[in-house]
């Protein structure tokens, strides 16, 4: 399990303006493994909650996703699949409609 949380105030060093922007993510692993010796022990499972409100517009973003690792050799070569839900909510929808969309992702990580 891991997480993280932040709170920001930027100042526009031209404008003045002040922006708090808050965020932070939420996410997990398992290696089924752990429970069924019979499965392989390079498999993991992975959820993933995320949510920012950049204070730009009057927009929020939130993130979930679902992802299978297989790990050849740690995390210096691994091979993901992912599918996230993306929305962005907006309060003011006549100028920024909310997007809701989804997201595969099939990403081979290689680290030398």
């Amino acid at each position: 399990m891991q997480q993280e949380l932040h709170w920001k105030r930027v100042e526009d060093q031209d404008t003045g303006r002040r922006r708090y922007l808050v965020g932070g993510y939420l996410q997990g692993g398992w290696f089924p493994a752990t429970n069924w010796s019979s499965l392989p022990t390079q498999w993991e499972l992975a959820a993933r909650y995320a949510y920012v409100d950049p204070d730009l517009t009057p927009l929020e973003n939130t993130e979930f996703s679902l992802a299978s690792n297989w790990f050849f050799n740690g995390h210096r070569n691994k091979l993901t699949a992912e599918a996230s839900y993306l929305r962005t909510a907006s309060t003011d929808f006549a100028e920024n409609p909310d997007v809701d969309g989804w997201r595969l992702r099939l990403q081979w990580d290689i680290s030398i």
